[in-house]
């Protein structure tokens, strides 16, 4: 049995997303974050930092570590583990940082990427070279706030497979700037079996596509 009065329950985090690198500053709120509550990301986030009526904490992320999953437990002392209730906090890996690449070059054209699962790539590069094959697992096109910003994507293939996630924006953050996605090739061009060539395949994965709200004109 439980008491629904004694659980906690997270409702938000501010953002729900930071750097692979940590030192984000997240705000997290809820119901019955007493004293004694503490958080565990695989090991991402530090202590506590602020307090505010039992709401409200303010946490400091710690360093991602590679491969590790995007998920999380709050902890009450004496009462157990608190409700999510759906919220995920999620850390990302820029495209062009060279240290999300082991200090090399970001991919530049001629390359072929694989992004496996748990790196969670954001491109927020402007352009991408013409690469060949890109490899998804987890990457997500970063919204820019200037909606006249324009950003390009230049590949031959592009597969998302093995439950991996392709995003472009989200619902509660929509991509509301321009994205120029273009695949390159021909008759000529090799395919993918079953799949074909010059193509965004999904296998046992998710696209997600989140654009600018349309407005519906009654007529």
């Amino acid at each position: 049995t439980y008491d629904n009065s004694l659980t906690a329950v997270i409702t938000s985090i501010t953002p729900n997303f930071g750097s692979a690198y940590g030192g984000d500053t997240i705000t997290i709120q809820g119901t019955g974050l007493t004293t004694g509550f503490s958080l565990s990301l695989e090991a991402l986030f530090s202590s506590v930092t602020q307090v505010v009526s039992g709401t409200q904490y303010t946490c400091v992320t710690e360093p991602k570590v590679f491969g590790s999953p995007d998920t999380f437990n709050a902890f009450i002392s004496n009462n157990g583990v608190s409700i999510k209730d759906g919220v995920m906090f999620t850390q990302y890996y820029d495209w062009s940082n060279p240290e999300t690449w082991q200090g090399d070059f970001p991919p530049q054209n001629g390359d072929s990427v694989l992004i496996p699962k748990g790196m969670n790539v954001v491109v927020d590069s402007e352009k991408v070279g013409l690469l060949r094959a890109v490899i998804v697992e987890d990457t997500y096109f970063k919204p820019e706030v200037n909606p006249l910003h324009v950003r390009t994507f230049d590949a031959e293939y592009i597969l998302v497979h093995d439950g991996g996630l392709l995003q472009i924006g989200t619902e509660a953050d929509p991509y509301t700037s321009k994205l120029i996605i273009t695949m390159h090739g021909d008759r000529k061009t090799l395919k993918i079996p079953t799949y074909g060539n010059k193509v965004i395949a999904i296998r046992h994965a998710t696209l997600d596509i989140h654009g600018a709200p349309i407005d519906k004109v009654k007529s």
